[in-house]
């Protein structure tokens, strides 16, 4: 709510170029089918997202729980599809990132190519064959 409603605090000129949504669960592979760059976090989830849609992304892992989204991001980053933002460099480092990525198509396009090396889009279906064949064994 916050953010939606945040529309308002933005310069007049960001007004008509922000498009601030609730939640989105069902909607989310349209939302990243459209866009041309993320600013997401590094959870497991999101990692296995990015690569199938091809995104560019700036990752800016959570800074709590052990710093456990950090070696999630650099799997993307490492890779070449993603750019790493640490939590408390986001005052500096965004913008410039989010710059570079929209005026280089070049660089999107290198990064999309990496991401797409990385997709597993039947990862779902994988672990389920995987866990039948498990389950199987038990059986005799």
């Amino acid at each position: 709510d916050r953010v939606v409603g945040g529309l308002a605090d933005l310069p007049t000129a960001w007004q008509n170029r922000y498009h601030p949504v609730a939640y989105l669960h069902a909607e989310m592979p349209l939302a990243l089918a459209a866009a041309d760059v993320s600013v997401c976090r590094a959870g497991a989830s999101t990692l296995g997202e990015l690569p199938v849609a091809r995104l560019a992304s700036v990752l800016v892992p959570l800074p709590i729980s052990g710093g456990h989204q950090w070696p999630n991001a650099h799997q993307l980053a490492d890779h070449g599809g993603a750019v790493i933002v640490a939590d408390d460099a986001l005052g500096t480092e965004l913008v410039p990132a989010l710059i570079e990525l929209l005026q280089n198509p070049a660089h999107r396009h290198q990064m999309e190519t990496a991401l797409a090396n990385l997709a597993q889009p039947a990862a779902a279906a994988n672990i389920a064959k995987a866990l039948v064949k498990l389950a199987n064994m038990g059986l005799k």
